[in-house]
């Protein structure tokens, strides 16, 4: 289903609830948010094999409005060749600590890391959310990126850098010391590349 507004798939008032024990909803998409689920502060309850797959493009996501969450009601079990991963969820606003699922401490800590989270547009390339074991959001940052590529330590890092071709974007996460850059600068070749890239500094 293509809305032309929100919710392709189901829309969730504030008296409503989506109780959800298994099943698939799939393949639904929204001009504007919701192309899986809208829901307005509605109660969405997942259990079992419930299983909203977001699609490539992610269309079909779960747009959670307000303070609006999903209620995890015991172990959820996505199918094979799903990744594990149960929905994705787009938060109205993004937030560290912002609350997207709900349940017991022992259901959020065993399910939290089968949601993902739909990018915020606002944020760089480098940044991505995750949900944690509290069921809030959480605002992490990849290692470092050269381009397109996502770097997890120092030595992709040069790497990346090394076998680039061109001018490069090189963008740098939190997680990188003081001792890993003044590693990367004292490396002549990669300092080399630096300094014919589009980047002013590493």
């Amino acid at each position: 289903n293509v809305a032309a507004n929100n919710a392709g798939g189901f829309y969730v008032g504030s008296n409503e609830s989506l109780i959800m024990s298994g099943g698939v909803i799939e393949a639904n998409e929204a001009s504007n948010n919701g192309g899986a689920i809208y829901s307005n502060q509605g109660t969405i309850q997942l259990s079992n094999t419930a299983y909203i797959p977001a699609g490539t493009p992610e269309k079909n996501v779960v747009y959670l409005y307000g303070t609006s969450v999903l209620t995890i009601q015991n172990t959820l079990n996505p199918p094979d060749g799903s990744g594990g991963i149960v929905a994705q969820i787009t938060p109205q606003t993004y937030a560290d600590n912002k609350p997207v699922l709900s349940g017991t401490s022992a259901l959020l800590n065993d399910n939290c890391n089968k949601f993902t989270v739909t990018k915020d547009p606002a944020d760089t390339a480098i940044s991505y959310w995750e949900i944690n074991s509290s069921g809030e959001l959480e605002k992490h940052s990849k290692y470092a990126m050269v381009g397109d590529t996502v770097c997890e330590d120092l030595t992709s890092l040069k790497n990346a850098i090394k076998s680039a071709t061109g001018d490069i974007t090189v963008v740098l996460g939190n997680s990188i010391t003081a001792t890993d850059i003044g590693k990367y600068n004292s490396t002549g070749t990669i300092a080399e590349k630096i300094k014919n890239s589009t980047a002013d500094t590493i």
